[in-house]
């Protein structure tokens, strides 16, 4: 019998919101967050909360500057990540390795780079989860939510590292 050749990797609309969870391996909750993604932007930001806990911001740039701050403490750490902003086609080259279910929906399976496990619905290519690999013991889950292509966060204000953090 002839096999078909394995589906193409999902690609992501220009603009996405996603909710989600994440654990990780010694926390005791999980935490939520939430994703904003805009390619022609080339930004990408992450609104991550967990149970007493304020908001952590993740704002990452195009011009590989990303910063983590936390607007209720003024407190704010700054990096240069040489990856940036992921293209839509992010998962181009990844190695396919067939079909599993999470939850209640079929899922083709991913990995890329030997960092990252994703999973998408079989049926539409919306995200489901995902598995980081980091090889040091901080590897983590994020079991996706919501997901709306299109949608943009509340304020454009969210988009600008604030005043008091350093520069990258």
């Amino acid at each position: 019998a002839v096999r078909a050749p394995p589906p193409a990797p999902p690609v992501w609309p220009e603009r996405l919101s996603m909710a989600f969870d994440i654990d990780r391996p010694g926390r005791r909750h999980a935490q939520t967050a939430t994703l904003y993604y805009d390619w022609p932007g080339r930004r990408n930001l992450l609104l991550i909360d967990a149970p007493g806990e304020h908001t952590l911001h993740d704002l990452e740039l195009g011009n590989h500057s990303s910063y983590f701050f936390t607007p209720a403490t003024r407190a704010c750490k700054t990096f240069r990540v040489p990856v940036g902003v992921l293209s839509p086609d992010w998962l181009a080259g990844a190695d396919y390795h067939g079909r599993t279910t999470v939850g209640s929906e079929e899922a083709d399976v991913w990995t890329k780079a030997d960092f990252i496990v994703y999973y998408a619905a079989a049926s539409s290519g919306v995200p489901l989860r995902w598995d980081f690999l980091d090889g040091s013991g901080m590897n983590q889950t994020v079991h996706a939510g919501s997901y709306v292509p299109g949608e943009r966060p509340p304020s454009e204000a969210l988009w600008e590292p604030p005043a008091y953090c350093p520069p990258t």
